[in-house]
């Protein structure tokens, strides 16, 4: 709903900023042709109702996306992480985790050999 909404009123909008061009240019009554406070008026009320009909399109559009980011959320991923964690699923294995604390465990042994040793006897590090 609110993604045909938002569409009919960007058409909507874009219309009436159309209808306020063609009124501006093209007087359709011939007693407004010389009343220039009057099409400038006219204009700028055609040009602020299409501004406004294509900003609450913005609006209905953000609203749209956002809910169904949030539909996302919330059906697709707990079906997901339920499936992973299955016995039957493919397990994952996280090897480059794995692999990053086999080095950081290396490295104090490779670099220095006070590195092993505890620093203070107070705390047990």
């Amino acid at each position: 709903m609110e993604c045909s909404l938002s569409l009919n009123k960007a058409m909507l909008g874009s219309l009436t900023i159309v209808v306020a061009q063609l009124m501006y240019s093209l007087p359709p009554y011939p007693y407004l042709a010389p009343e220039y406070g009057t099409q400038l008026s006219l204009f700028t009320y055609h040009m602020w109702i299409g501004g406004f009909l294509i900003v609450v399109a913005a609006a209905h559009a953000t609203i749209f996306v956002d809910f169904t980011i949030l539909v996302y959320i919330l059906v697709m991923i707990p079906g997901v992480l339920k499936d992973m964690f299955l016995d039957t699923a493919i397990q994952l294995q996280l090897v480059f985790a794995q692999w990053v604390q086999n080095t950081h465990s290396l490295v104090p042994s490779t670099t220095t050999l006070v590195a092993t040793t505890r620093t203070t006897l107070t705390w047990g590090w």
